[in-house]
């Protein structure tokens, strides 16, 4: 029997739509197998949380995929105990990310929400509502500058603002972090598209909002931990910001949680409230499996896997 040319394991059992597009163009020496247990001869392993265990069971493993944007602690904590094997993740949820970043900050800026509320119970009086932002000739700050990021800027350019960049390190025209406070006074909007990592955490807290407009909308889709939550509340229920679009939150179903934050956030007539939908359209998942596609690709021809997760910076 033919050697195959290299072995994946996906640690769940994707749809039909999945594993068609995953076998695009893929050579047939690329072994696929898939569901809770692994191949023992697995050189690729694509699964958000295996354990460490899972993972010292299988000897000839370089490398597991992570299939979504956001690498898991648990799981970049688990491949730093192995030697020899590399961490990467998933960027298709980009664009639909990206795009919910923008649906979020037109909304919080218009005041669609109460707006189509009272519309629903009181007709044209709703027009006595106070006046919407004026997003163009405005200036946002998107705060993370990766694929996220990035796609965010655009699309503010795209409507006439004008952005400032924030990145870890700064490069590609974005101000470091430690220069964040400089962009903070000037900001109308500050998009959020930042991993949580010890680094992140709380990094837009008290004192940042202080620096803050009191007409400034935030908007985040990284992650809930970034931005403090009391301190945001505050601002909110006070009125030291002009609002804000929330797709990621402090509390989720898998730890137990049936509200998203132990603050009352649903009682704020200023936030737009999703549930983490950034990356739910109907495409999601071929999207996904063609991402993948392109790093075994990469990994058949002998090349780098793409998306590489620096394990000691968490992203």
């Amino acid at each position: 029997m033919e050697k195959a040319l290299i072995r994946v394991h996906i640690g769940w059992q994707p749809d039909t739509a999945f594993s068609e597009a995953l076998q695009e163009g893929l050579p047939d020496g690329v072994s696929v197998t898939t569901g809770d247990a692994p191949h023992p001869d697995t050189e690729i392993l694509v699964w958000g949380r295996p354990s460490l265990e899972q993972m010292r069971r299988l000897p000839s493993l370089r490398a597991v995929v992570v299939p979504f944007t956001g690498v898991p602690q648990e799981t970049i904590e688990a491949v730093r105990a192995l030697e020899g094997v590399t961490l990467h993740n998933l960027h298709h949820n980009a664009p639909a990310t990206a795009e919910m970043a923008i649906a979020l900050m037109f909304a919080a800026a218009k005041r669609l929400i109460p707006a189509d509320a009272e519309f629903r119970q009181s007709g044209w009086k709703a027009r006595e509502q106070p006046p919407a932002m004026l997003l163009s000739g405005k200036r946002a700050v998107v705060l993370g500058y990766g694929e996220i990021g990035r796609r965010i800027a655009d699309c503010c350019r795209g409507i006439g603002m004008s952005v400032t960049a924030v990145s870890r390190t700064g490069g590609g025209g974005a101000l470091p972090v430690n220069r964040l406070h400089e962009a903070l006074p000037e900001a109308d909007a500050l998009l959020l598209a930042l991993p949580a990592t010890s680094e992140t955490e709380g990094l837009i807290g008290a004192e940042e909002f202080r620096f803050l407009k009191p007409s400034c909308i935030l908007v985040n889709v990284g992650r809930g931990a970034t931005v403090d939550e009391e301190a945001l509340f505050a601002a909110l229920s006070e009125g030291r910001i002009g609002g804000a679009g929330l797709d990621v939150w402090y509390r989720y179903p898998r730890h137990g949680a049936d509200r998203p934050s132990r603050l009352p956030f649903e009682r704020l007539a200023n936030v737009v409230l999703s549930p983490h939908r950034g990356a739910d359209v109907d495409e999601n998942e071929v999207l996904r499996a063609r991402a993948l596609n392109g790093l075994l690709l990469a990994a058949v021809q002998g090349e780098p896997i793409p998306n590489e997760v620096d394990v000691a910076a968490g992203y």
